[in-house]
This record gives structure tokens, C-alpha cells and sequence, in this order.
């Protein structure tokens, strides 16, 4: 189970599109994908900082347990993103990057 399976995000609409089924089918994947994030953030959307760490936390150990967890393609989001953070976010990010890594 990979990350987005995890996640319940579905990769069955992506799998059609590329499987040349057509745009209206990338019509649908961005719809869904849409619901998705939306489903997402309305569920963490309560949670305060603390409640959202520990699931942070524990989806980390999971996928180190299963072998999914990548600390390479972690840096290399870092690093694409921290050029649009702030000093502040920048220092966050790096906290919780060293966090999930270690």
C-alpha cells in the first residue's frame, strides 16, 4: 500500500487517463482530486497543532515500518519549497523535515 492508497486517495481515475481513456476522464481525476483534498482538509481542519504532529508522527513510523517512507524525496520537498516560505515557515518546515527523518 503506497501513500496515496494510505491516504484514501485513489489512483484508479489517474490509471484510466493514462491508460489513454481521454480527457474526460482527466475531467473526472481533477474533480475527484478536488473532493479529495477538500474531504482532506475539511478533516484536519479541527485539529489543533499537537493532534496534527502525532498523525503526522505515526503515518511517518507506519510507512518506515512498511518500507514506503522516503527521507530523500522529504529533503527534496524541502528544498522545492522553501524558496516560497518565509524565515519562520522555513525554520518550521526544517523542525518537522528533521522530525520525520530521524
Amino acid at each position: 500500500m503506497n501513500f496515496w492508497e494510505r491516504n484514501n486517495f485513489s489512483n484508479q481515475d489517474s490509471n484510466n487517463y493514462n491508460r489513454g481513456a481521454g480527457f474526460q476522464n482527466g475531467t473526472q481525476r481533477t474533480q475527484t482530486t478536488e473532493q479529495d483534498v477538500r474531504q482532506k482538509f475539511e478533516q484536519y481542519s479541527s485539529k489543533s497543532e499537537e493532534q496534527l504532529l502525532g498523525e503526522l508522527a505515526s503515518l511517518a513510523e507506519r510507512m518506515k515500518n512498511d518500507g514506503t517512507f522516503d527521507p530523500v524525496a522529504i529533503e527534496n520537498l524541502y528544498n522545492t519549497a522553501s524558496p516560497f516560505l518565509n524565515d519562520m515557515q522555513r525554520q518550521r518546515m526544517r523542525q518537522l523535515v528533521d522530525m520525520l527523518v530521524k
